[in-house]
């Protein structure tokens, strides 16, 4: 099947827009490569990737977001402040 006309350059625009920023996903994700193996990431991001669906990008923003972990008294501390633990929204009249 070959669109001609109009769709043809519908689907042109369309795939060029998806080759960039695929090159654009592509060129960020190895930029997060080589800054999560600098030495003063690399370890930690090591540790944090050993969590199950925890890869390199996740760690990173991880380490970068928090900071200092030691600012967090506990583990549920921490969990709290990532929304990681269970809660719940009660809404309407109490009887």
């Amino acid at each position: 099947m070959k669109p001609e006309g109009l769709y043809q350059e519908i689907l042109t625009e369309y795939l060029t827009t998806y080759d960039q920023l695929t090159d654009k996903l592509e060129r960020l994700d190895r930029r997060i490569e080589e800054l999560a193996s600098k030495e003063e990431y690399q370890e930690k991001v090591k540790h944090l990737s050993c969590f199950l669906g925890v890869k390199t990008q996740t760690a990173l923003s991880t380490l970068v977001e928090v900071g200092d972990f030691k600012r967090f008294a506990s583990a549920q501390q921490f969990a709290s402040y990532r929304g990681l633990t269970p809660g719940e929204d009660v809404n309407g009249a109490r009887i």
